[in-house]
């Protein structure tokens, strides 16, 4: 152990003052290179009244579902406590639990544009989520998806009309967005009225969206909901690369340009002269 320390020791004396200072610096920047980048992901859960939004909402924050139903009022968010599994950047999750049109609302007229914007006059909880007062009684997707990476979309096969509003919602959602549907319920297969392979046909229709299974009264399906989000990750990861690289490249652009301004007046005569006899005077 000595040994090693006196080779270090030697390795490090062997360096000039200016090769060690750029060591360090170099140690440095690598240490914090690897705390990794800050990610804001939006990850919204979408689905028809009763198909297990809000348990879902819950459970990806490690929060108890509640036993007795509640239809929910108005756009909930919460953060949910989740790293990627190959990098070390900070991805802060932000999860949307967006309720429908119901009986229970069918006379609120609220656009959910509006409701949107008043997210942030929302009261706010404990866990750091805010609940609107008021909801909208149709859903606008493009815009509530406006910055989303991910979609959570609930399906109820005991209710056929939970897998309609499943359908029309994959026709609305961009296909640059990736999507889970998630058919709850799992523990209840014998009472399914639309079929695992009804789900199947559906998810093969586009691309990016894949079919699972999960239970509202287990954690069954929330390991594999949260390997989901390694996709809509990497989607936004490579997006921020590739905004990195053209904001590189319009950078390299303008630093040849001034490059280029200084090297004709570096070659200029006349501005040769001219800092000559700038310095003869000064010297007089």
């Amino acid at each position: 152990m000595g040994n090693d320390q006196s080779q270090k020791k030697s390795a490090n004396d062997e360096l000039g003052p200016d090769q060690r200072t750029v060591k360090m610096m170099d140690e440095t920047m690598r240490r914090k290179l690897g705390k990794g980048e800050k990610y804001n992901m939006k990850i919204v859960i979408l689905g028809d009244s009763k198909t297990g939004k809000t348990s879902l909402f819950l459970k990806m924050q490690g929060m108890n579902t509640e036993e007795v139903y509640r239809p929910t009022v108005g756009i909930q968010t919460g953060h949910v406590h989740w790293s990627p599994k190959r990098s070390e950047d900070i991805v802060k999750v932000e999860v949307w639990d967006a309720p429908v049109a119901s009986k229970a609302n069918q006379g609120l007229k609220m656009s959910w544009d509006d409701a949107i914007k008043l997210s942030a006059k929302g009261k706010k909880t404990a866990k750091g989520s805010y609940v609107i007062e008021e909801l909208a009684k149709e859903s606008d997707v493009e815009t509530l998806l406006k910055h989303t990476q991910g979609v959570i979309l609930t399906v109820n096969p005991n209710d056929l009309q939970s897998f309609q509003f499943a359908r029309k919602q994959i026709e609305l959602i961009p296909n640059n967005i990736f999507v889970c549907l998630l058919a709850f319920f799992v523990d209840e297969k014998d009472k399914w009225r639309v079929t695992a392979e009804d789900m199947r046909g559906l998810v093969a229709s586009r691309s990016n969206v894949f079919y699972l299974e999960g239970s509202n009264t287990t954690n069954y399906g929330l390991q594999v909901i949260y390997q989901f989000l390694e996709l809509p990750f990497l989607a936004l990861q490579r997006d921020m690369l590739l905004k990195k690289i053209e904001l590189n490249a319009l950078e390299t652009q303008l630093a040849e340009s001034e490059l280029k301004k200084l090297l004709e007046a570096n070659l200029n005569p006349a501005h040769v002269l001219q800092t000559d006899e700038d310095g003869k005077s000064e010297d007089s």
